[in-house]
């Protein structure tokens, strides 16, 4: 990921809550717990430190060890949660035995690519399970959006919380002409 486009994503903000609305954010909000898993990935992190003569926040990478994965690695890793975190798969309706079918499917696919392609992806023998177990560790949160279509259920609420808001009592007319402004005719 370039550092621009890690800054954009870590710089604080408010722009996703101005100008998008609720089920945009809910919907798109996976990019930064993604980016986290990436750095994660290939071993660093971001630090924001503030310029003393300037007061300017500036951004710089920080190695942390080596990487669990190459560059391929990390692209399987990050194609396959991807795959999973969208707006498109959450729009599911699951039931409980689905669900936990579909979270042992996963994990096994996981597994089983990162076994098969260990080297490949030059991932250490000791680091295998620590990759499966990170990358993971996020399904189970998002995938239960799936069960008992809680999501669609969610967007009904909230649309009737918007619906209810935008009710409001009309300003009373004023004449425009009349130089007194702002009081009642």
């Amino acid at each position: 990921m370039e550092e621009t486009q890690e800054r954009e994503m870590i710089s604080p903000d408010n722009q996703m809550y101005i100008s998008g609305n609720a089920m945009e954010y809910r919907l798109g909000n996976t990019d930064k717990i993604l980016a986290e898993i990436e750095k994660y990935l290939k071993g660093y992190y971001i630090e924001s430190i503030i310029n003393d003569q300037t007061g300017e926040v500036q951004y710089r990478t920080v190695k942390v060890g080596d990487p669990l994965c190459n560059e391929m690695g990390v692209h399987y890793i990050m194609a396959f949660l991807h795959s999973l975190f969208n707006s498109q798969y959450v729009q599911g309706n699951w039931t409980e035995e689905f669900w936990q079918y579909m979270l042992s499917h996963y994990r096994k696919r996981l597994a089983m690519n990162l076994m098969i392609n260990l080297n490949n992806y030059e991932i250490k023998e000791h680091n295998y399970h620590a990759v499966i177990d990170l990358v993971f560790g996020v399904i189970p949160g998002f995938t239960s959006r799936l069960k008992f279509d809680r999501e669609r259920q969610s967007y009904t609420n909230w649309l009737r919380t918007q619906e209810g808001g935008r009710f409001s009592t009309p300003e009373p007319k004023t004449n425009p002409f009349n130089i007194f402004a702002g009081k009642k005719t």
